[in-house]
């Protein structure tokens, strides 16, 4: 019996095995993209860090701008303490129209009563982020030495 040749045009047959891994593979990709990574990027983080990344992103840089604009455009940086042994947060400029009781120089102690340790900047985020936009915040400083309190009306936080 003589063996007949291919007809042209005819494809080669795939092998289903090869099809079903082939499509698992990409699955597998999309679901790495979708779940793995996010997971992985905020494996190990609190709630408040997750919550602040949902908010502003990661990196303190982006947090301490956030807590500027809440608090009115008033620039807030880290400086030594007058022991020079601790870090705190300290208001280096107010601008002309923001109205705040806040002075260059305050070292800020509590927003709301609640007290920010040092420069913990997520702290005092999370806190002016939890007020209305609006609505008066109590800012507990060190001025000169002395405990006083600014009021500071929340602003509304931008979008970058």
């Amino acid at each position: 019996m003589a063996r007949r040749a291919p007809a042209s045009g005819l494809k080669k047959k795939v092998n289903p095995i090869w099809a079903i891994v082939a499509l698992v593979a990409v699955v597998g990709i999309g679901v790495t993209f979708m779940f793995i990574l996010p997971a992985i990027k905020n494996h190990g983080k609190t709630a408040e860090e997750k919550r602040i990344i949902d908010i502003v992103g990661p990196g303190i840089g982006a947090i301490k701008f956030a807590v500027q604009d809440m608090l009115g455009g008033v620039t807030l940086m880290p400086r030594k303490d007058s022991t020079g042994k601790k870090m705190v947060l300290t208001v280096t400029y107010i601008p002309p129209a923001a109205g705040s009781e806040l002075q260059a120089g305050d070292v800020i102690a509590s927003i709301n009563k609640t007290k920010i340790e040092s420069i913990d900047v997520k702290k005092a985020f999370l806190t002016l982020y939890d007020v209305p936009v609006g609505q008066t915040v109590s800012v507990g400083v060190m001025r000169d030495g002395q405990p006083t309190t600014a009021q500071v009306t929340r602003q509304e936080l931008k979008k970058y």
